[in-house]
């Protein structure tokens, strides 16, 4: 497979070098110069030289130069880092390219205490990979952690701070890792939720409910209990066995479900002088 290139208004395309992480990606090798609208094409090419292509895709390149993820065209200081764009005197110029900046200062005898300055990026980079919360990193005390990072597979991380972590990660989808080769490796050791399986495309697919008829998966002891009214209540922990309760309301708090119990504590009282007795369980 290549990834095709060119510049608005120009006729020649330029290849783009690719990697596999898993998904296809490429990259823009293009410096403070390259920027503008580009056009995109994918070429997919099979072993006997046939070819396809598909639609062209636009993107648009913008120049950051201090890579603090502003555009230099709105950026109040394009050539230091400022994320936070703190202005403190209004004037236009970001804190830190202002040699009259309004910040960090004042306070003395009848004077208002001016805010503070902003930080550096690099004061704010608690892990020195070059990002900051501003850029989006989710955990800037991990250098490992960044936005566009590699996902690890195996590591517990949400290294490319995608909200999705390995094997949940699209980037792990034919990672090793994330491929079930036989239902052993699906087997999560559990048997109330069922028989795991490896399906034909490597991929863990959930078991089913393994108890017969008449009976629940008790999580607790994770085996088959009876289960007489089949309320989803084990007979052994259930208020009212032989009817189908699953709220388990007991009104008077005797042990015996409301839907058993002749004399429940329920649905009454709320007369002259008399408390309200709560509502009695619906059963099934």
């Amino acid at each position: 497979m290549s990834v095709l290139y060119r510049g608005a208004g120009t006729s020649t395309w330029s290849p783009l070098t690719v990697e596999q992480w898993g998904e296809w990606s490429w990259f823009i090798p293009l410096d403070t110069t390259g920027v503008g609208d580009f056009e995109f094409q994918i070429v997919l090419v099979d072993g006997a030289g046939n070819s396809a292509q598909s639609a062209s895709y636009w993107i648009q390149v913008l120049v950051d130069q201090d890579g603090d993820g502003i555009d230099d065209a709105t950026d109040n200081c394009p050539a230091t880092c400022n994320v936070q764009q703190r202005d403190a005197d209004g004037d236009g110029i970001g804190d830190l390219c202002d040699s009259d900046d309004g910040c960090g200062g004042g306070g003395g005898w009848g004077q208002p205490q001016e805010p503070d300055c902003e930080s550096a990026c690099s004061a704010l980079d608690g892990d020195g990979d070059n990002y900051t919360v501003y850029h989006g990193d989710c955990n800037d005390a991990d250098s490992a952690i960044f936005p566009g990072a590699r996902e690890v597979c195996s590591d517990l991380k949400d290294n490319d701070c995608d909200n999705a972590s390995d094997c949940d990660d699209a980037d792990c989808s034919a990672d090793d890792a994330c491929i079930c080769h036989n239902s052993a490796d699906c087997d999560d050791g559990v048997f109330c939720n069922g028989a795991e399986i490896c399906d034909g495309q490597g991929v863990c697919q959930p078991g089913s409910d393994p108890c017969a008829a008449g009976t629940v998966c008790d999580e607790s002891a994770d085996t088959c209990q009876a289960d007489a009214d089949g309320d989803g209540v084990i007979n052994s922990e259930d208020n009212c066995p032989s009817v189908c309760n699953p709220e388990q309301l007991d009104g008077d708090n005797d042990g015996i479900g409301d839907v058993c119990d002749s004399s429940p504590g329920c649905g009454g009282g709320g007369g002259w002088g008399q408390p309200q007795e709560p509502d009695c369980d619906p059963g099934c």
